[in-house]
This record gives structure tokens, sequence and C-alpha cells, in this order.
């Protein structure tokens, strides 16, 4: 006659039971994942968006920004040469010595204006 030993089998018991509850409890925190793929339509997630780098340029009194090719002088069309982009992105402010402080902190309130949430200052070198 066949004698099983009922300890290993307990063992295995327990050993099903343990597998059976991890597997159940993560089952749980996959399901408050984001289930969105990239592919075609999914909206792109802001961190995978470049930042934008508005340049701050010029003399006291007379300054410019630059964003990507596109230089300006005015309040007014940095503005709207803003609201034509992504809000969702990042915006750098990037100023070297020549401007004033009015130059670029009218580019960071000019940025904020525009809709962008995320916006930091670098002052170069």
């Amino acid at each position: 006659m066949l004698a099983l030993n009922l300890a290993t089998m307990l063992d295995a018991t327990f050993l099903l039971l343990g597998y059976f509850l991890v597997t159940a409890a993560t089952d749980r925190l996959e399901r408050r994942l984001d289930a969105s793929l990239a592919g075609e339509g999914a909206a792109v997630a802001p961190a995978d968006l470049e930042p934008v780098v508005i340049e701050v340029g010029g003399e006291p009194g007379r300054p410019w920004y630059r964003v990507g090719e596109r230089a300006v002088a005015e309040r007014a069309s940095l503005l709207a040469l803003l609201r034509q982009l992504d809000p969702r992105s990042q915006v750098r402010v990037l100023a070297s010595s020549g401007p004033s402080v009015e130059a670029v902190t009218t580019a960071i309130q000019i940025a904020r204006d525009a809709g962008f949430t995320e916006v930091a200052y670098d002052p170069g070198s």
C-alpha cells in the first residue's frame, strides 16, 4: 500500500495558499494602474513633451525673447507665440547677464499667462 507523508502534503498546501494570496494582492494593485497605452490617438503625457525654452537677451530697456527659431521683442508677440504651444509642457526661462530682471520676470509671467503651470528660471552662465 502507498503511504503518503502528511507533513509534505501540508507544506505543499500552504505553499499554494501563500502563492494565491500574494497573486491576489498584486491583482488589486494592478487594477488601480492607468491602462492607457501609447498608440494611435493616445494622449501624450506631459513628461513626454519637450520643454519650451524661452531665451531672454538684449540690454536693459530693450529686451528680446526667443522661443526656438523665433525671436520677438514685444510682450504681446511672446504671448501669442506661447499660446500656439501645448500648455502641458514645461517652460524654462534662460537668461544671460544682459537683460534686466524685469525682462526675465516678464517672460515668466507671460508663460504663466499663456497657461503653462510648470515654469522654471535658469540664470545661465
